[in-house]
């Protein structure tokens, strides 16, 4: 449910300040990216959660499509799949000047088990997200699903990667377990 102020229409949620824009699960040749153009608003927020696929024609129509903001529009990214960081960390304009990450979704591994974290971490107020290689969650070892320094490469403000992260530092790094498989 919506906060009373909160209009929504087709993947599109707007206060009278912002609109949020819902991305959808493939960007390629044949998804409509969100009109932004009539908006009287200040803030464009870019929900990226549903995103799993994003081939090249698609990153050639977000990069063109991202980069028709104008100032002095504020651009914010939440909820950034490993996908589209893997994607901003080689492709440079994906994220471009202007255009801030607020938040990541970053998936965790236990090798024994197979079981997986998906984790939000929300951009800290220092600007340094403190980024965990691994990370214990219920007493068991998670490593991060990827390389970090890759999937990292690009974020704006400093990124320090740690070695690994207890339990009881989750909280207090921002980054919270959304689901456990």
């Amino acid at each position: 449910m919506l906060p009373e102020n909160v209009e929504a229409m087709d993947n599109l949620f707007m206060t009278s300040k912002d609109v949020l824009f819902h991305i959808p699960s493939v960007v390629d040749d044949r998804t409509p990216l969100p009109q932004y153009q009539g908006f009287n608003r200040q803030k464009f927020i870019l929900d990226l959660r549903d995103l799993k696929l994003m081939n090249s024609v698609g990153i050639r129509a977000w990069v063109h499509w991202i980069r028709s903001f104008h100032s002095p529009n504020e651009v914010r990214l939440v909820n950034c799949p490993v996908i589209f960081l893997n994607i901003a960390s080689i492709v440079s304009d994906v994220v471009p000047n202007g255009v801030r990450i607020d938040s990541m979704i970053l998936r965790y591994v236990n090798e024994e088990s197979g079981a997986t974290l998906r984790c939000l971490l929300q951009r800290p107020t220092t600007d340094t997200w403190r980024i965990p290689e691994t990370l214990t969650h219920q007493g068991q070892t998670y490593e991060f699903d990827g390389i970090l320094s890759k999937t990292l490469g690009r974020l704006k403000g400093e990124t320090e990667l740690l070695e690994t992260m207890a339990e009881a530092d989750l909280a207090a790094s921002g980054l919270q377990v959304l689901t456990q498989d």
